[in-house]
């Protein structure tokens, strides 16, 4: 938006974000179960969150629009994320309503620069893009996660599906091989559809560069996990062929 940008303002995003990022992983981790020191360091949470907001009084007067804004966005994340870890049974809409919702404070700063450049009419279609990352990074991460998110009875609409979907008697490991991973792949691909679509009306080139290498990794991650379930596949086939009874013939 700013052939030269402000580097103060570019500075104080910078450790906001890092700050609010650090915030909210403490929190999660200690949520998920996959805490190993976080809970000691569960003080450290006042540093992060005055980091976090302490840079935005250097730009935005206290009757500013961006301070409403700011708390609203900031108290659906913590509703978000409050929600999500009450949750036993995730639908679709559930997800796209609440889960996907957790990673919603980016747009404080995108909120951020918009007002500091006089241009608040973007943040509409950057929240959009925003609302549709959420879900493909959340799917993403509960579709590789899924493991250990079972471990640690964390509830996923990942795992509720495969609730929902597997067969009498199936084991969620043989849902995902027979038919989970391909549909969560589908989601991911569609979203990212979608990502790229959206980020084509943005204009911004480095956004397209993003999401193109990230659709470049995440086909790797499944051609890497395919092949890991071909080669289940024919060792399966090679172990029940060596338990048949040998007949004259195969002699």
């Amino acid at each position: 938006l700013r052939p030269a940008p402000d580097p103060s303002f570019q500075e104080d995003l910078v450790f906001s974000t890092l700050n609010g990022y650090l915030f909210i992983r403490l929190i999660d981790n200690v949520m998920d179960g996959h805490a190993t020191v976080e809970p000691g360091l569960l003080p450290a949470l006042a540093l992060f969150h005055t980091g976090f907001e302490a840079p935005y009084h250097r730009t935005f007067e206290p009757g500013h629009a961006f301070w409403p804004i700011f708390r609203s966005v900031w108290f659906a994340s913590a509703d978000a994320t409050v929600e999500d870890a009450s949750s036993t049974h995730i639908g679709h809409e559930a997800f796209v309503r609440v889960a996907a919702r957790k990673t919603c404070a980016v747009k404080i700063p995108l909120a951020a620069v918009c007002y500091r450049c006089g241009r608040p009419d973007l943040m509409a279609p950057w929240w959009q893009f925003v609302d549709v990352f959420g879900c493909w990074h959340q799917m993403l991460n509960d579709l590789f996660d899924w493991r250990r998110d079972m471990e640690h009875e964390t509830r996923t609409y990942f795992l509720s599906e495969a609730g929902r979907r597997r067969n009498p008697g199936e084991s969620v490991a043989g849902w995902v091989m027979r038919e989970g991973f391909c549909w969560g792949m589908g989601l991911l691909h569609g979203w990212m559809a979608e990502l790229q679509a959206l980020a084509a009306t943005l204009g911004s080139p480095a956004l397209a560069t993003y999401l193109q290498r990230r659709r470049a990794m995440l086909l790797e991650r499944q051609e890497t996990v395919e092949a890991g379930f071909r080669a289940m596949a024919a060792l399966a086939d090679a172990l029940h062929l060596a338990g048949q009874p040998h007949t004259d013939r195969d002699s």
